[in-house]
């Protein structure tokens, strides 16, 4: 028999229910953020790591002599490996060192209207998939340098 000042005290499987989806429908968008994030980070790593292998691919043209590099069709377009037969001091572990997924493709031109022997233009393209998506990404450095005085 129940008196007047009976009050329940536990919750409804209803009451539960309502309280687990309010809680799932506000992490949703937190998962989504989450997911989104690592994303970012995983194309922000292999950026940096492209950055860094064409910084490294265009100080490796520019230690170089100067006429290593001339301005021939052939130069347009040069795989990791031209850049690295052409080098005065080839040495096998630094070509090993580069990661496979990246592919790195240089052209040495003259720059502008100056005579070839005053002034080169090395651009240094890196290209990759990315991880998650499977889409082509790339970076592009350019950089200038005249014959040494």
């Amino acid at each position: 028999m129940r008196h007047e000042g009976y009050r329940r005290k536990g919750m409804t499987i209803v009451e539960i229910l309502v309280t687990l989806v309010i809680i799932g429908a506000s992490f949703t968008p937190i998962i989504g953020m989450l997911s989104m994030s690592t994303h970012k980070i995983y194309w922000g790593g292999d950026e940096t790591h492209a950055t860094i292998l064409a910084s490294d691919i265009l100080e490796v043209i520019r230690g170089a002599p100067y006429d290593a590099f001339f301005w021939k069709d052939e130069e347009v377009g040069m795989t990791l490996q031209d850049i690295f037969k052409k080098h005065p001091i080839p040495q096998t572990h630094d070509l090993d060192k580069y990661d496979s997924r990246f592919t790195i493709i240089a052209d040495v031109t003259a720059a502008g209207d100056l005579p070839p022997s005053q002034l080169k233009r090395v651009k240094v393209i890196v290209t990759w998939k990315d991880k998650k998506t499977d889409k082509p990404r790339s970076i592009a450095l350019v950089s200038f340098y005249g014959r040494p005085r």
